[in-house]
């Protein structure tokens, strides 16, 4: 019994830990490409920005695991069946959910991408059922349905013209990153049943830093290219230090869902929502916080748990 608690200390700490480094990514990636986008304002600038963020993190943890003498078992890891899988998770939540998050953060801002990709889990919890067939319970629907109603106050305002056509792409993009992330996780609880969270998310984050910089070379015009390099030093930094977040913080989401079950994992990495909220209003940036984003927020933060938190003594599987 009291390993079964320290388990479930470890892995709530954990999700939690995740949730406030996403926040803090979130921030940091925001910073990054404003700066960006003084210098270059091509339709693929998030592409590059998103293979700036995963690239660092992949190198990030690659340094961690060969310190701990590890890279061997990575590359045997990688060839593995489980790794195949997590190649799979890494592909959907990574060069596609990823790529579709940024790309909310550009057209709908930070706030709102935020919020919007918090249904994830809830997402996540109709994907189990309807693939799965794993029960949802009345407490979830009514978590699904005020999850769907505080998205809805959250992404609409009656003051919006015609100029906002790119706020409707942002929220597009964020809810499909929500989509993929519910796939990705799924997929990746499935795979660690005989890998660890700190080889999972390696080879997650490789495989997606990997195919972001190959996109990058391939798709983005050169002389942009050697713009952003050579110009917009301190956006490259904040988009090497939101990398690096961004392993820690899925390192440790992995660790997670992994102790204590995707339904705890993901309850407690969504609070990254109120994270991100209250950085924004202790920083002054993002979207300006309003009582209808208060109440907004506080219903896809409820619904989320609603659906997402186990009442059962045991973990979940």
């Amino acid at each position: 019994m009291d390993a079964h608690r320290r388990l479930l200390r470890i892995g709530m700490m954990a999700g939690l830990g995740s949730g406030f480094c996403w926040a803090v990514n979130n921030l940091l990636f925001s910073h990054g490409f404003t700066v960006m986008s003084g210098v270059s304002s091509v339709l693929l600038l998030p592409l590059f920005c998103a293979a700036i963020n995963d690239s660092c993190a992949a190198v990030s943890l690659l340094l961690v695991n060969g310190a701990k003498g590890l890279l061997g078992s990575f590359f045997r890891a990688i060839h593995s069946r489980s790794g195949r899988v997590i190649c799979l998770a890494a592909l959907i939540g990574g060069p596609v959910g990823q790529l579709a998050y940024y790309y909310g953060i550009a057209y709908a801002g930070a706030t709102y991408a935020l919020m919007i990709t918090a249904l994830y889990p809830v997402i996540g919890c109709v994907l189990a059922w309807f693939f799965l067939k794993q029960r949802i319970t009345l407490r979830m629907w009514l978590g699904i349905l005020l999850s769907g109603l505080g998205a809805v106050l959250l992404t609409y305002d009656g003051s919006m013209n015609a100029i906002q056509a790119d706020f409707s792409l942002g929220i597009i993009a964020a809810l499909l990153a929500a989509c993929c992330w519910a796939s990705e996780i799924v997929l990746a609880v499935y795979a660690m049943s005989d890998l660890s969270a700190s080889m999972a998310i390696t080879i997650r984050e490789c495989i997606s830093g990997g195919t972001l910089l190959l996109m990058t070379v391939l798709f983005f015009p050169l002389a942009e290219l050697g713009s952003l390099l050579t110009d917009a030093f301190m956006g490259l930094f904040s988009l090497a230090c939101a990398g690096v977040l961004a392993g820690l913080s899925y390192l440790l989401f992995y660790l997670a869902n992994k102790t204590v079950g995707c339904a705890r994992g993901t309850a407690t990495n969504a609070t990254y929502l109120v994270w991100g909220l209250l950085l924004s209003m202790f920083f002054g940036t993002g979207t300006e916080v309003t009582l209808r984003v208060i109440i907004g927020c506080a219903g896809v933060l409820l619904g989320v748990l609603l659906v997402s938190i186990n009442t059962e003594e045991e973990s979940d599987g």
